[in-house]
């Protein structure tokens, strides 16, 4: 009789039968069924690709394969159909997914692929890179020789295509081809005409009927480049008794028969001009043989000629913008440029136009039409490179960096774009551009550990993302805790959160040899002095180089020598003031500059800006200026950087004297108290170029000011710089009624210097109606109508003439002669401008007065005003 189970081991042994199946079930779907869906899934997916790369619907077929690569891109099949998708379609990313391809399939005909593709889309580089990778494997391959030969050939690389051609006439020495390819490569590495041998093997060549046409051409141009005409005759004969010719061939005949000094040249160039009218790609290619055969100077005279729908093809216009850059007309190229659109290559318009407003020192729309140039490009690969062919022909180093960013937006993955970006962007210093870079970096390949460290620390560097970098840094340290550079990262983070002493610990585990590296010695610096440990911080960065730190490295070497002087300050400052109050410090005795203050920056000095004063009476100015280079006055940091200002200044360090006061009056921030204590000081110093500009500054506050705006006219009038007079009239009367002297003194200058006109006009309208027999608003108005063409109407208000020399402000005689200029009265005028003295007045009014005096001139009996 069986035994009966107990109701607890039932449940038990249950349990364990549903515990069995559910992990037999979790392991088989883990392990065999959930790989097999997603196999199926992935297969399904690469067989909708194929199928709409058969139906020709190819832009479906690269999106189906790209859905496919989100899977896995362990897909050769998908990179397969996306290579060949992207060649039906014409486009260069072919080339990003045959590289892909190659990373999965190693194969020699997958990189033979990717070669052709390169070279196919001009992406030389690619195929330089495939040579190296497979050039022991393929020795013995000819196709491989042949795409090597074309790729070094494009690249300027002759030897290394020699080499490859060499290399593929021994494999196959029945290729005549490769054989005339080689001929053609010594040819072109001989243009000093020393190798016969080279020149003998075309001519048996040419008598190959398949080689004979191309080899004909060859021997021609070899002519025509090396100027040689014995023999050029009978080869332009034979090569004229070709069918068929193209226009390439062509124009190479008519460039032989200018050679050898045919009558039939320019008739031949003529017919084919007048053949090609209608036909845009044909006359593009005539004007490049026009450029190149130095006959630019035709070029726009025959496009005139031109019917307007052979004039608008953007393949002419691109030609003869070439033209136009050749014999530098700008204004002509943009003239032609503005009017059009290229449909194929707009963004290379812009980039011609940006280059002729560069040229005419237009920045703004050099500006404008260089971001339309960019844009152009948008994610078109071929463009982007043609783009950057352009900057790096004409040298434009920051716009070249431009187009590299763009490429790198495109093919982020790329490490020579990578490396190309990294270098430039430490050079100048950008650090923020740097972290755009690491961090699009972590995006395209989030296991990078450099790209993440690199990220994190500038962003440390920057203050930025610090939850998410502090995170990262310690992650990485943990994980490689042998790394200096990720130490020096977790270091960093360590400090920026407070951890100091945690900080050094780090920095200090690492080996002499790393611990020497110059950033870190400048980071264990600054945790030293934070401690309290100066003399050992002063160690660490004595003699230390920042030449290639980043700007925000550079400021904590600069916040440990700023640790270090404030520690040397507060113990040796005091004494030191003791010290040369006792007694004189040597040199010019002279009164302080505190004295020149207005009593609320005196009463805030501090001990430093006493020491400051003492060294500033005592006329040590070199002591002075390394004193307050190691200063920060806060609110009083104006007053610093105006004395460094001075202390260059005596050493005649004229440039950094200009730069420090800059500083100072960025520091005063226009505050008005501020300003006058700076004022006070250039008045001392007899600096009369900054006292203005502090006075400026203190009218924009006081427009209002009568004293400040007398003073401001005066100096602006006796240095005779109208458009300033401009300036601060209209400053003084935006917030002002518009009337009085300062009313009519403003329409007449704007009316000088044709300013504000409309402005002008009335305002000198309605000065002479409130008081009609104020001789300066009776001249101002006058000036005003004969601006406005009423001649007649402007005489009627002048004074009468004076027999001496004119002194006022607005001068009568030069009005008088200028009106009467304009009504034909040329012996009135001539004796009022007589009384024009051109030595006081302002340059447009002796500009004036010399093109009336021209203009007399043209008659008979003209005044000669004295020269200036």
């Amino acid at each position: 009789m069986k035994k009966k189970l107990k109701r607890w081991q039932r449940w038990v042994a249950g349990s364990l039968v549903a515990l069995a199946l559910l992990g037999g079930g979790y392991v088989t779907t883990r392990h065999y069924a959930w790989p097999a869906v997603k196999a199926h899934r992935l297969d399904t997916m690469n067989r909708d690709a194929r199928a709409f790369l058969v139906s020709g619907d190819f832009a479906n077929a690269i999106l189906t394969a790209r859905k496919s690569l989100k899977s896995t891109t362990v897909n050769p099949e998908a990179w397969r159909i996306a290579v060949e998708a992207s060649k039906a379609r014409a486009q260069p990313d072919a080339i990003y997914y045959q590289e892909n391809l190659c990373h999965i399939e190693p194969t020699t005909e997958n990189y033979l692929e990717l070669m052709r593709l390169a070279l196919q889309f001009s992406a030389i580089n690619y195929a330089i890179d495939a040579i190296k990778v497979i050039g022991e494997g393929a020795r013995e391959n000819p196709e491989f020789h042949r795409l090597a030969a074309q790729a070094y050939v494009q690249s300027g690389q002759l030897l290394s295509a020699k080499f490859h051609l060499v290399a593929l006439t021994q494999l196959q020495p029945a290729d005549l081809t490769a054989q005339l390819d080689l001929v053609e490569l010594e040819l072109a590495r001989d243009p000093a005409r020393e190798d016969e041998s080279a020149r003998a093997k075309l001519r048996t060549l040419s008598e190959q009927p398949e080689l004979r046409r191309r080899a004909l051409t060859l021997l021609l141009r070899d002519h025509v480049t090396g100027n040689v005409s014995p023999g050029a005759r009978k080869i332009v004969q034979e090569l004229q008794s070709q069918s068929d010719l193209t226009l390439a061939e062509r124009l190479l005949i008519i460039e032989g028969l200018f050679l050898v000094g045919s009558p039939d040249a320019t008739a031949a160039l003529t017919g084919l001009k007048a053949e090609a009218a209608a036909a845009p790609g044909d006359v593009a290619r005539l004007v490049d043989f026009l450029v190149r055969s130095n006959r630019t100077a035709t070029v726009m005279p025959w496009f005139a000629t031109l019917p307007e729908t052979t004039q608008a093809n953007e393949y002419v216009q691109l030609q003869v913008a070439e033209a136009l850059l050749r014999m530098r007309d700008y204004e002509r190229l943009e003239v032609l440029l503005r009017g059009s659109k290229w449909p194929q290559r707009d963004y290379l318009r812009a980039a011609l136009l940006a280059y002729s407003y560069r040229q005419q020192d237009r920045r703004a729309d050099f500006a404008g039409a260089w971001k339309l140039a960019l844009a152009g490009t948008a994610a078109d690969m071929s463009k982007a490179l043609a783009l950057l062919a352009r900057v790096d022909g004409w040298r434009w180093a920051q716009e070249r960096h431009d187009v590299v960013w763009k490429i790198f937006a495109l093919v982020p993955e790329n490490q020579s774009v990578q490396e190309i970006l990294v270098l430039w962007e430490k050079r100048q210093g950008n650090t923020v551009n740097l972290n755009r870079l690491f961090n699009r970096l972590v995006e395209v390949h989030p296991a990078n550990e450099i790209a993440r460290n690199n990220f994190a620390y500038t962003s440390l560097l920057l203050d930025a993302n610090l939850a998410r970098v502090n995170l990262l840094a310690a992650d990485l340290a943990k994980t490689h805790p042998d790394n200096p550079n990720f130490a020096t990262t977790y270091a960093l983070a360590l400090y920026k959160q407070g951890r100091v002493a945690d900080a050094l610990a780090q920095l200090d585990r690492l080996a002499p040899s790393e611990k020497s590296e110059p950033v870190r010695r400048v980071l264990r610096a600054l945790c030293m002095a934070t401690l309290g440990d100066v003399a050992g911080a002063d160690d660490l960065v004595d003699g230390l180089a920042s030449a290639d730190f980043l700007p925000e490295e550079k400021k904590l070497l600069l916040g440990v020598h700023t640790a270090i002087a404030q520690s040397l300050r507060e113990s040796g400052n005091r004494s030191r003031l003791l010290a040369m109050q006792q007694g004189p410090a040597g040199g010019v005795e002279r009164p302080g500059w505190l004295l020149l203050l207005t009593p609320e920056a005196r009463s805030t000095a501090t001990p430093d800006m006493r020491l400051a004063d003492t060294l500033y009476g005592a006329g040590n100015a070199v002591e002075l200026r390394l004193f307050l280079n190691t200063q920060k006055w806060r609110e009083h940091d104006y007053l610093r950087a105006a004395l460094l200002a001075w202390a260059s200044r005596q050493e005649n360090d004229l440039r950094q004297s200009d730069q420090e006061w800059r500083q100072a009056l960025a520091s005063a921030d226009r505050v008005p108290a501020r300003l006058q204590d700076l004022r006070a000081l250039t008045t001392q110093w007899e600096w009369r170029a900054e006292q203005i500009a502090v006075l400026n500054l203190l009218f924009e506050r006081e427009a209002g000011n009568q004293v400040l705006l007398a003073e401001l006219l005066d100096y602006y009038r006796s240095t005779r710089r109208t458009s300033e007079l401009v300036r601060v009239l209209g400053v003084h009367l935006k917030d002002n009624s518009v009337t009085g002297d300062a009313a009519v003194a403003y329409a007449y200058y704007c009316l000088l210097i044709d300013s504000n006109l409309t402005r002008a006009h009335v305002v000198a309208q309605q000065q002479f109606a409130a008081m009609p027999t104020d001789r300066a608003r009776r001249l101002v108005y006058a000036f005003s109508l004969w601006k406005q063409r009423r001649a007649a109407e402007a005489l009627a208000l002048l004074p009468e003439e004076k027999i001496t020399l004119e002194t006022e402000a607005v001068p009568a005689a030069l009005l008088r002669a200028v009106i009467l200029m304009e009504l034909g009265n040329r012996d009135a005028a001539r004796a009022s401008l007589a009384n024009f003295d051109p030595k006081a007045a302002l340059p447009e009014e002796a500009e004036l007065a010399e093109k009336i005096s021209r203009q007399l001139l043209a008659s008979t009996g003209a005044i000669t005003l004295p020269r200036i």
